[in-house]
């Protein structure tokens, strides 16, 4: 008489297994998940790279900004220095010379959400993908499609800067001031007190150079010169913020 040959696992085998099972489990976890990217600091490096196309892309258009110089001394010697953002002017259609930045500017503003504010301000926000948008004079508040939340300001003065020397940096304020919550309304909705934050803080000067804030978003500096060091790691991570 034949007798069955086949085995099952008993009881105390299957809880070996599951044992060694979790162990495993336990080992590969926490190494997977230090190899996912920081949601927070990725979507900043877009928002950065954003501003800097942007801003770029606004400023040597010929027409929105005509190449216009001032005359400057530094160190003694006179030269001439593109006005870049200097340059508030709108265009009208009554000087042929003025009439590109005219059609220019209304095309891109005339079918935004970007009801009113100064020159600059208005153009960096109806050249992105704005969903809403709530603007004052020197100052817009937006949505963009992609769910982050700007705000960007220009001083009032802005235009009345006289750097010292053309391609000097150093002490001159800024034209816009922007900041941007990367993750729009999602928390932890600020720039300190985590390791990863979720605004930021930048600087677009009349030249069209884009800075990082270096007092309001130390971390973005760092994100940014660490272009590899991406991944989340949990033993710096506030326990409560910059999770995915």
């Amino acid at each position: 008489m034949l007798q069955n040959s086949s085995k099952a696992f008993s009881l105390a085998e299957a809880v070996i297994t599951l044992i060694f099972l979790s162990i495993i489990a336990a080992q590969l976890i926490p190494a997977v998940s230090t190899t996912r990217p920081s949601t927070e600091k990725l979507l900043f490096k877009k928002a950065y790279s954003t501003v800097e196309n942007t801003i770029s892309n606004i400023l040597n258009d010929d027409n929105l900004y005509p190449v216009t110089y001032m005359s400057k001394t530094c160190n003694g010697i006179t030269q001439d220095c593109q006005s870049g953002f200097l340059v508030e002017d709108t265009g009208n259609t009554d000087d042929p010379n003025k009439k590109g930045t005219y059609y220019a500017y209304k095309a891109l503003i005339d079918s935004s959400k970007c009801t009113n504010g100064d020159k600059l301000v208005r153009l960096f926000c109806a050249s992105l993908n704005t969903t809403q948008a709530n603007c004052s004079a020197h100052s817009c508040s937006f949505t963009t499609t992609d769910g982050m939340l700007w705000t960007v300001t220009q001083d009032s003065n802005a235009t009345h800067y006289t750097p010292t020397c053309c391609h000097l940096l150093s002490g001159v304020s800024p034209m816009l001031t922007i900041m941007v919550d990367v993750n729009g309304s999602a928390e932890p909705n600020t720039n300190t007190g985590v390791n990863i934050p979720d605004q930021y803080h930048m600087n677009v000067y009349y030249n069209g150079k884009v800075e990082v804030n270096k007092t309001l978003s130390e971390k973005g500096i760092t994100f940014l010169k660490n272009p590899t060091n991406n991944k989340r790691r949990s033993d710096l991570e506030d326990s409560r913020f910059g999770k995915d």
